[in-house]
């Protein structure tokens, strides 16, 4: 009987600390959120690196233009200079908004309950990340080889 109650008495504590490790819905509703804001952020922030990188490349190829004498040869190593600017700049955006939906998808992993079904959403967003950095490659990739 005595092997009984302290069986019970530790079941009952590893089934409260278990409990008290989940978080709470709105718990979860507000790190979702949060990992939204702050994919938000990195990827505005990206976006703006973006356009001042490929405005500076197509300013590059403007002054080529410019000038007179310069070779058609010049004009164009500047033109496909701004192309590989434009293409690794895009990519840096789509690679940060690719991570950023990655962050909120594992948040919602996190809010589900049981281990077999939080690792399947994780290994989900995680392939999901791999096919949008994959994607976001080969386009940059095919500017490249133009």
């Amino acid at each position: 009987m005595k092997h009984l109650i302290t069986m019970v008495f530790f079941s009952s504590l590893a089934i409260i600390a278990l409990t008290a490790c989940q978080e709470t819905p709105q718990e979860s509703a507000q790190d979702v959120a949060g990992a939204a804001q702050e994919a938000q952020e990195e990827s505005g922030e990206k976006r703006q690196e973006a356009v001042k990188e490929i405005s500076d490349a197509e300013a590059k190829v403007a002054e080529e233009q410019a000038q007179a004498g310069e070779s058609m040869e010049s004009r164009a190593e500047a033109e496909a200079d701004a192309a590989n600017v434009r293409a690794e700049e895009q990519y840096k955006v789509a690679v940060t908004e690719a991570e950023g939906r990655h962050k909120i998808a594992k948040e919602k992993c996190d809010a589900m309950s049981g281990a077999d079904q939080k690792e399947a959403c994780q290994e989900q967003a995680d392939a999901a990340l791999e096919r949008e950095k994959a994607s976001a490659t080969a386009e940059r990739e095919a500017v490249r080889t133009q």
